[in-house]
């Protein structure tokens, strides 16, 4: 690593928990949040440089995971290759219950390390490898809250997603009534013009391929891009016995935890990895999970100002997720000082130094109800 960057040493971490509210509950499959709970990080060198990240808590205890790992860094140079990799060994026993912590350290490390070199975080992960020559796309998440909103209003909203330029939209199922599943996908297919893609994602709501295979007969019928986590991603094996159980393609891997279980799923006939790099460890190994990845079967999860930096460089990135603010189901607008930088159904990357996630700190610190600050002595 660079000397000037290796020699800048961490002197101070912050940590803010901003449970922000949602318009209803949101129930995804067996999940239920009533508030969006974003774990904000910041973390500040003695060269006077910053580095942030963000990511979801999940119903977890994130928050305390982040600053319990932050004071193991104190005082170390602001490398994150180095610390990446002490933290690994350190805590092998308990890394799948600290990773998510870890990867908001090694990313916000990261954006340390792009702003000391002058450039963009793709730039800084990925210098060798070339920008693609048109922006990424991006796919659009409809159907949040259908127990709280008609169907039209989702039909609504997937033709206001199609007047806005997205070209493929992901369909929040239930999995729970399979006739009402497949009308709802049936009805959103047909208001779709040609070229514009539908997926299905499940969340995990079953638990063997047989389960379901049996609720999703039809489906392939509707043509759809891929169902997504039939089974949760981290039975790898369950998900590899999805593959083709109901005729369509699988997407998966948002919950797994190394960049070897990307492998693993493609092994197992995955079509599309949702690569994540808030739970696999942070945006470098995220990175390396792409390497072996084919072109255009990458389609990250959420985090859409993260993962551009790893979109930028990878022809394996097919789309990047986003859940525009008008949905409801991602208020992290709340804490930014700009809009996300859509345009035509596209996202426009960034030249700006480092992470270009505009945190608005005043709101950070006004909407967290959780904080904690350590220092070196």
């Amino acid at each position: 690593m660079e000397p000037e960057i290796s020699a800048d040493r961490i002197t101070r971490v912050r940590v803010w928990t901003c449970a922000l509210p949602l318009p209803y509950p949101l129930r995804l499959g067996p999940i239920s949040y009533v508030t969006r709970d974003y774990v904000v990080l910041r973390i500040d060198t003695a060269g006077g440089l910053s580095g942030r990240a963000v990511g979801y808590a999940r119903n977890t205890p994130l928050h305390e995971a982040t600053a319990g790992l932050a004071a193991q860094i104190l005082g170390e140079p602001a490398d994150p290759v180095a610390v990446s990799a002490t933290l690994r060994s350190r805590f092998s026993p308990g890394w799948a219950a600290l990773v998510r912590a870890a990867s908001l350290i090694d990313g916000a490390l990261w954006d340390i390390r792009a702003r000391a070199l002058g450039v963009p975080l793709a730039q800084a992960l990925a210098p060798e490898a070339a920008p693609r020559a048109t922006p990424v796309p991006l796919m659009a998440v409809a159907g949040y809250f259908p127990d709280r909103r008609p169907e039209g209003a989702v039909l609504d909203e997937i033709r206001r997603f199609v007047d806005e330029g997205y070209t493929i939209m992901k369909y929040m199922v239930q999995g729970v009534d399979a006739a009402q599943d497949l009308r709802a996908l049936s009805r959103a297919r047909e208001i779709l013009p040609a070229g514009v893609e539908l997926a299905a994602d499940f969340h995990g709501v079953f638990h063997r391929a047989e389960d379901y295979a049996r609720h999703s007969a039809g489906l392939a019928d509707l043509g759809l891009l891929f169902a997504e986590d039939p089974v949760p991603a981290f039975e790898t094996r369950e998900v590899g016995r999805c593959v083709g159980a109901a005729g369509l393609d699988i997407a998966s891997g948002e919950d797994v935890i190394t960049p070897s279980a990307y492998r693993e799923l493609s092994g197992h006939g995955v079509r599309y990895l949702r690569v994540d790099a808030t739970t696999v460890g942070g945006p470098a190994l995220a990175r390396a999970g792409l390497d072996s990845a084919a072109p255009g079967s990458v389609l990250p999860h959420v985090w859409p100002h993260l993962h551009a930096a790893l979109a930028e460089r990878s022809e394996a990135v097919r789309a990047l997720e986003v859940i525009p603010e008008y949905v409801g189901a991602e208020p992290l607008s709340r804490i930014l000082t700009e809009p996300m930088p859509i345009s035509g159904g596209r996202w426009s990357h960034s030249t700006r130094p480092g992470l270009d996630l505009p945190l608005d700190w005043e709101a950070v610190a006004r909407t967290a109800s959780a904080h904690s600050t350590l220092k070196k002595e």
